[in-house]
């Protein structure tokens, strides 16, 4: 019997569970890697300091490409994007589609300590 190997993609739990691994204390950027392309999930959010909270995905050029989630100032844990109510994926297709270069970005309102921790699980294909 022959054997072949078609793993074809991957899940990956990308994790930051310290707002000191983030890109600043307000914001990190989870860029898909050259060579791959992503299918993005769902995340969660921990936010310790009350907050407003944003994610967005961004091309390679820094231009928005839609708003996954906003919510209001808060503190806890929520899991985005919200698939329900006025916090809806901006009318588009999901699970979201990124190229190498294009990214989620999870903004805060403000900074948070090092015991918040954001998460942005993909599912990653070689192409």
């Amino acid at each position: 019997m022959v054997n072949l190997d078609l793993t074809l993609a991957r899940k990956i739990n990308n994790r930051k569970l310290s707002s000191a691994t983030w890109t600043s204390t307000t914001q990190h950027k989870f860029i898909c890697p050259a060579g791959k392309r992503w299918f993005v999930l769902y995340g969660m959010i921990s936010r310790d300091v009350s907050s407003t909270i944003t994610v967005r995905v961004y091309d390679s050029s820094d231009a928005q490409i839609l708003n996954l989630e906003e919510a209001t100032a808060a503190t806890g844990s929520s899991v985005w994007p919200n698939l329900s109510g006025l916090n809806e994926v901006d009318g588009g297709a999901y699970p979201i589609i990124l190229d190498a270069g294009e990214y989620v970005s999870i903004g805060f309102g403000t900074a948070q300590s090092t015991v918040a921790w954001i998460t942005c699980v993909v599912l990653e294909v070689d192409i």
